[in-house]
Parts: C-alpha cells; sequence; structure tokens
C-alpha cells in the first residue's frame, strides 16, 4: 500500500475510507489493472466483509481471469 493510501486510512472515517477505495479500485479496474483492483477489493473486504460491490467487482475479475486462461 503507498504511502498516500496509508495516511488516507488514518485520517478518514471507515464509511470515507472505503469510498475512497471503491472509487480508486473501480478507476483501475475499468482500465484494465486487474490485479490493482483486485488488491483494493480485498481490502476492503477485510475492513467491510459484506461489502456487495466489492464482492461482486471480485467475482467479475475472475471470471475475466477465467477466462482469459480459457483462450
Amino acid at each position: 500500500m503507498n504511502l498516500h493510501v496509508a495516511e488516507h486510512f488514518k485520517a478518514k472515517s471507515l464509511e470515507e475510507q472505503i469510498s475512497y477505495q471503491m472509487n480508486q479500485a473501480i478507476g483501475m479496474h475499468l482500465g484494465d489493472s486487474f490485479e490493482e483492483a483486485l488488491e483494493i477489493y480485498k481490502l476492503i473486504l477485510k475492513l467491510h466483509p459484506d461489502h456487495t460491490e466489492a464482492n461482486y467487482n471480485v467475482g467479475i475479475i475472475e471470471i475475466i481471469w477465467a477466462d482469459l486462461e480459457r483462450l
């Protein structure tokens, strides 16, 4: 985790942290940076295991990777 992200986590409420990280992860996900997005989604799930969107997006990435492995 880079210093900027770590500092953000210290300064914000849990809800704000998760929202910030979701925005970061979605941007990476949409930019095809799946490994980085997955790392952030998993961090979110450590903080909030029932986070619907993070769980869904992890599944989407895993499906994409499975499809790519079949090619």
